[in-house]
């Protein structure tokens, strides 16, 4: 059976000024590929790609779910979220997987492989880079096989949160047939990472892991101030239990968002929008203006200018 070698390009590693290929991948002929990387929200750049015709695929997908609960005596909450094969993004979602098992049938499902594979653990330990456990399987079926890789975290946030989040990459190669599966798997182990860009990444996810440990202890500190505040609404008057539900439920929100509030200090408007800048200000037309590097930029200019440093918070209700 004929290949021809080709791959799927990386967005954000480059090599004398071009772009370079994140994977090489064998292509049977026949057979058309598609995919690419994706950038998911406070990760860094992950593989996703199938290689497939109607009736076999060979895929690497990426795995993500993070399910997040509340449990207030006053409103509880249950907000999750998961990386969609099909949207090719990260989506809200109602479901809830008590195992990787369900989860990883889930994906499978979703992909158009609708048999019931068998799950036998490889491995299962400590990550040392994240010290998050790991577990590690192989799937067998009938003209299917695989494997998948997921760290899994869990946390319990006094006195009544819990979040669990699975990241990883699942494997396999499917065939209708017997000759299909064949072609499929001769695609799949044909499968290879580029050591440059693996190596250039590696040292891009070490920085971007630290900044999102610290974001979410930061998040949890400020959503339990709103707890807080939100209690002492309710227990002042039963008029603010409207205001108590609309903020609980935008609090929690956040959480699993890449959005805040600000706030001009000067007029007392409050604006909701992506918190992707270290400082966010105001020109003198009134333009909001992000700074992704603050510390090399003059601030005493800015304010000369009739510049202004917007306040800054996870919730937008309260006493700023």
């Amino acid at each position: 059976e004929k290949y021809k070698s080709t791959g799927i390009y990386s967005k954000l590693v480059t090599k004398k000024g071009k772009l370079v290929k994140a994977v090489y991948v064998d292509l049977p002929v026949g057979y058309r590929i598609s995919g690419g990387t994706v950038l998911p929200k406070n990760m860094t750049e992950v593989p996703f790609f199938c290689v497939e015709n109607k009736k076999s695929k060979a895929c690497t997908i990426f795995i993500y779910y993070q399910f997040f609960n509340y449990s207030s005596y006053l409103t509880p909450i249950a907000v999750a979220q998961l990386f969609s094969p099909i949207y090719k993004r990260t989506v809200q979602t109602n479901l809830y997987f008590k195992t990787e098992i369900e989860l990883i049938n889930f994906y499978l499902r979703s992909l158009g492989v609708q048999i019931q594979p068998k799950h036998i653990l490889t491995s299962n330990g400590i990550y040392p880079l994240s010290q998050m456990p790991k577990k590690s399987y192989e799937i067998l079926g009938n003209n299917l096989i695989g494997y998948y890789d997921l760290l899994i975290g869990e946390v319990f946030m006094p006195p009544n949160g819990y979040s669990k989040t699975y990241v990883g990459a699942l494997t396999f190669a499917y065939g209708k047939t017997k000759e299909d599966f064949q072609k499929a798997f001769g695609a799949m182990i044909s499968f290879l990472y580029n050591p440059y860009w693996v190596s250039e990444i590696t040292k891009f996810s070490f920085q971007e892991a630290k900044k999102e440990m610290e974001h979410s202890m930061w998040m949890w500190k400020e959503f339990r101030k709103t707890m807080d505040y939100i209690n002492k609404l309710h227990h002042h008057s039963i008029k603010e239990w409207q205001i108590y539900q609309e903020e609980m439920a935008r609090a929690a929100s956040n959480i699993l968002s890449d959005y805040t509030y600000i706030r001009d200090p000067e007029t007392g408007e409050i604006f909701h929008i992506e918190d992707d800048a270290k400082e966010y200000w105001r020109d003198n037309e009134n333009n909001i203006v992000k700074l992704f590097e603050p510390e090399e930029i003059d601030r005493k200019l800015l304010k000369t200018l009739g510049w202004r440093k917007m306040e800054y918070r996870l919730e937008g209700f309260g006493q700023w």
